[in-house]
């Protein structure tokens, strides 16, 4: 267990020494708080609170922190400023995958380390400075003690925040916000879906309806 502290440890140092230098800007925009429009560069990675933010090539550069921004847009992917279990100092990077009559679907990722043995949960990694999906993790590190990795977590608003669907409540929180889909409803509660089908039916949804 040490060793794997001390792995992380450094990894995460790593990481974090080696984006001081090789960042990832690409043409985008951001909102403030304020609504006020921002183009540039940006650099942005889902997992890290912090952005980073130039007006061009040659400008120096500067760390723009969460609290302040709305939202982001990326080579036309947008991310939205959401906050979690109704903390308002817990906030994150939200994909949005489409919405309903009541409610919204959303993505967070988080930064994760597995074991030895291949994991099999809802993951993503970077490629070409965007995420990825897959049913599996696409590694962004290993070592023999494991790999590094994005994974997804699939989020839905109430009020003005989010919490995450998680194998306790999914069942409950999607026949109430997928309410116009009662075929779908009807199949969840009948347990034909299990948590494991989780993003199929996010993504049966999705195509049925053509909501964003």
């Amino acid at each position: 267990m040490r060793a794997i502290l001390l792995f992380l440890f450094f990894i995460i140092c790593f990481v974090s020494a080696k984006s001081q230098f090789f960042r990832n800007y690409r043409p985008g925009y951001y909102y403030d708080l304020s609504g006020r429009k921002i183009s540039g560069l940006v650099d942005l990675y889902p997992s890290r609170e912090n952005v980073f933010y130039k007006p061009d090539e040659k400008a120096s550069s500067s760390k723009i922190k969460i609290e302040e921004i709305k939202s982001i847009i990326i080579n036309g992917d947008s991310m939205v400023v959401k906050s979690e279990d109704g903390k308002d100092n817990h906030l994150y990077y939200a994909k949005p995958i489409f919405a309903t009559s009541n409610s919204k679907i959303y993505i967070k990722y988080k930064f994760v380390y597995t074991g030895s043995t291949m994991s099999t949960v809802n993951t993503v990694g970077m490629r070409n400075g965007q995420p990825v999906s897959s049913s599996s993790l696409t590694w962004t590190g290993h070592h023999s003690g494991g790999y590094i990795g994005l994974e997804e977590h699939f989020m839905y608003e109430d009020g003005n925040t989010t919490y995450e669907l998680k194998k306790g409540n999914f069942m409950e929180v999607l026949s109430r916000i997928l309410t116009d889909d009662t075929e779908l409803v009807k199949r969840l509660q009948s347990k034909v879906y299990k948590f494991k089908d989780l993003q199929s039916v996010l993504e049966m949804y999705k195509n049925k309806r053509s909501v964003i």
